[in-house]
């Protein structure tokens, strides 16, 4: 069987990703078939696309999907034909800018009821990584954080984060950094009770706010400087995590002097070691039961085409421009 897909034949700018047809196997022992209805782009897309290898045949990008499932492989027991799923993936294999795409079904849920495969797509990779963040890497319980920092907050995983923070933790006090009305506008909406401008001295405006943060959330690259700022702010046995590594070598004696956590989060690790993957289509299942809920919305803030729009969907997304999360439809 053959099915429609965009990918790469070799690393650069958009001009790289083109559509192609590929011949596609039926699903290995433990994995699904999954014909696609949405999908959604997120940075590690652009970073793939821009990686400087070759590729002897096209590899499909996009890790983000809402589809139904088509055919089962040997020893899946836990889906059927049918079944209206939802999943980010494995970063080592085909993505979702496909028609169909074959996944291990540890990593699969079945999709919110209440909301559209387009709105669907937009949200397993960044409520996979908000939710590791604060409920694996830190360990944090419902009730006990009082004061949360999210820098850049406007983006996939931060908006997210956002409304697990409010709505799942409990957390009275949400401090988000957006530099832009629009931006700012949007984070207040999700749940965030105060934003601070992360272009302008943050120390200074913590200090105004009158607040120190017991829980950090970086959506964003940080530098040495940018993180010793933040230290200087956060309460002691604080923590920290970061869903990015720092771009270059940092200094920790603030850190250990404070006695702060300093975590990292990547959710495609699960899938890329084999270390326990099920727990990702468990959280899915309980992200998806907050979405019916009303608990979580999607941060959908545009729609484009797979086939038509997707570079100038990777050009918007490297602006650093985009807000929330850009889905694509595959009609």
């Amino acid at each position: 069987m053959s099915a429609r897909a965009i990918g790469v034949k070799e690393g650069g700018g958009v001009e790289v990703l083109k559509e192609f047809t590929f011949h596609y196997p039926p699903p290995a022992k433990g994995e699904i078939l999954v014909r696609l209805k949405a999908a959604s782009v997120n940075p590690v897309d652009t970073k793939r696309r821009k990686a400087p290898e070759k590729y002897e045949q096209p590899r499909i990008l996009g890790w983000d999907g809402a589809g139904v499932v088509e055919q089962l492989g040997d020893d899946v027991h836990s889906f059927k034909v049918g079944d209206e799923v939802w999943f980010a993936g494995d970063v080592r294999k085909s993505g979702t800018y496909s028609e169909v795409v074959n996944i291990d079904h540890r990593l699969v849920s079945v999709r919110p009821k209440n909301i559209s495969f387009v709105d669907a797509s937009t949200l397993p990779l960044v409520s996979l990584t908000a939710w590791e963040a604060f409920f694996e890497q830190l360990q944090l319980k419902e009730g006990e954080v009082k004061n949360l920092f999210i820098l850049n907050g406007a983006g996939g995983v931060g908006s997210v984060a956002i409304q697990i923070a409010k709505n799942v933790l409990k957390v009275p006090r949400i401090i988000v950094s957006a530099s832009r009305q629009e931006t700012i506008d949007f984070v207040k909406k999700l749940g965030a009770t105060d934003v601070v401008d992360h272009r302008k001295s943050l120390p200074d405006q913590f200090k105004a706010l009158g607040v120190n943060p017991d829980v950090v959330l970086l959506c964003h690259d940080t530098n040495n400087a940018l993180l010793q700022d933040i230290v200087s702010f956060t309460t002691p046995f604080g923590k920290i995590v970061s869903i990015l590594p720092f771009t270059e070598p940092i200094q920790t004696v603030q850190i250990f002097l404070k006695r702060i956590t300093l975590s990292f989060e990547l959710m495609f690790v699960r899938s890329g070691t084999g270390v326990h993957p099920e727990k990702q289509g468990e959280i899915l299942a309980k992200v998806a039961k907050l979405v019916d809920e009303g608990l979580i919305v999607a941060p959908t803030t545009l729609v484009k085409n797979l086939w038509k729009d997707i570079q100038e969907v990777h050009t918007i997304l490297e602006s650093g421009k985009a807000i929330g999360k850009i889905a694509l439809t595959l009609d």
